[in-house]
């Protein structure tokens, strides 16, 4: 096999990879793409269910992607995963009919320790990590779950998932997103997200390493706020940046918000509660600063299906 396409249906996104190997082994990008579209609202109800408008506008993005890949090249194969938002839908299996149909692909839905593994694997294929050494925790912080490893010798030694998304939390703790965020719902964000790391009892240590929206538009936002773009900046960002942030959230209107350079509009509503959570990770890793990495879990799944 010599090229795959990954596309992962997560809470906020849906994103495709199509990825070979160099003739070194590494793995390679050759085509990516993110599409906005959000199927997780209502995610965080005792019984979640994928709207009517979140099944049409799920799969047809699905299909859309993979005719995306298509046009870049011969696939070998492709492999479509599913996250935290159909893993916890009592209807998943009508949208992964509906992707049937309409994509010609079908769907694998993770475990949550599925989902860490592979976000494990992804993230040791990272060239930018090579001097990082061999032991250090991981975690990926998406709409509707935090995925939590903690690497060892280069083996991953624990994993855990925990449904504390950025779209669970919001919905739960803030009713009014886009009015400033209040020192209460920091607080309640803070004090679950912490309950939720301390009752997991996960060894959570230095260095931290973070894949996923939340970080990556954090890097954005920290380095259009030096005029520069985000990979002109290194990936290791300071926890004290982050702080900064959240009291600033607590301070502007809607339509500040929306103007932060680098902030993409459509996660606007949930990025205050995302940086509270990545703070209260921080916290209780005793992290000063967070690395990013781009590698996740399209990454992962590639890198399981093209051996080195």
């Amino acid at each position: 096999m010599n090229r795959i396409a990954v596309i992962d249906i997560g809470s906020n996104t849906i994103k495709c990879l199509v990825a070979t190997r160099n003739p070194e082994g590494r793995l390679t990008a050759v085509f990516e793409k993110t599409l906005p579209i959000r199927i997780s609202t209502g995610i965080s109800a005792a019984e979640p269910v994928l709207s009517h408008e979140a099944l049409d506008a799920g799969s047809d993005a699905v299909a859309f992607l993979v005719h995306e890949c298509v046009k870049r090249g011969p696939i070998d194969e492709f492999k479509i995963v599913a996250t935290s938002a159909v893993r916890d839908a009592t209807n998943q299996e009508s949208f992964c009919r509906m992707v049937h149909q309409r994509a010609g692909q079908s769907v694998r839905i993770l475990s949550g320790i599925e989902e860490a593994e592979f976000i494990g694997q992804g993230i040791q294929e990272d060239p930018s990590l090579d001097s990082i050494g061999e032991n250090f925790c991981i975690a990926d912080l998406g709409g509707g779950s935090l995925e939590l490893l903690k690497v060892e010798g280069s083996q991953t030694t624990h994993s855990e998932s925990l449904n504390i998304g950025t779209i669970r939390l919001t919905e739960r703790f803030v009713p009014q997103p886009q009015n400033p965020m209040s020192e209460d719902e920091v607080k309640a964000i803070k004090n679950h997200t912490t309950n939720a790391l301390v009752s997991s009892q996960f060894p959570l240590e230095t260095p931290l390493v973070a894949t996923g929206g939340v970080i990556t538009v954090w890097r954005s936002m920290y380095a259009q706020a030096q005029g520069l773009e985000l990979n002109e900046i290194p990936p290791e960002l300071p926890v004290s940046d982050l702080a900064a942030w959240i009291t600033r959230f607590g301070e502007i209107d809607w339509d500040a918000r929306k103007a932060i350079p680098g902030l993409p509009i459509q996660r606007a509503d949930v990025i205050p509660t995302g940086f509270v959570t990545l703070k209260a990770l921080a916290r209780i890793a005793g992290a000063s600063q967070i690395t990013h990495s781009f590698y996740n879990l399209r990454y992962g799944v590639a890198a399981n299906a093209l051996p080195k």
